[in-house]
């Protein structure tokens, strides 16, 4: 299927890509996914870190009143 929206030369200038191409190109495609988990990862420890952060806030409240 086609994407309507593609370039013409990017569908006439389509050539098989040599093994070399293949594995940059793969090679740039873990390096995306590696640095979105990353991503993901320091957001969720920093949530983590928050909401401990909050509820010792609160046991430091309760604790005063």
């Amino acid at each position: 299927m086609i994407n309507t929206f593609m370039k013409i030369a990017e569908i006439e200038n389509h050539k098989p890509k040599t093994p070399e191409q293949q594995r940059i190109e793969a090679l740039k495609t873990r390096k995306k996914q590696a640095a979105d988990a990353l991503k993901r990862e320091r957001a969720v420890q920093k949530r983590r870190k928050a909401v401990k952060n909050m509820a010792k806030a609160q046991n430091s409240l309760a604790s005063i009143r």
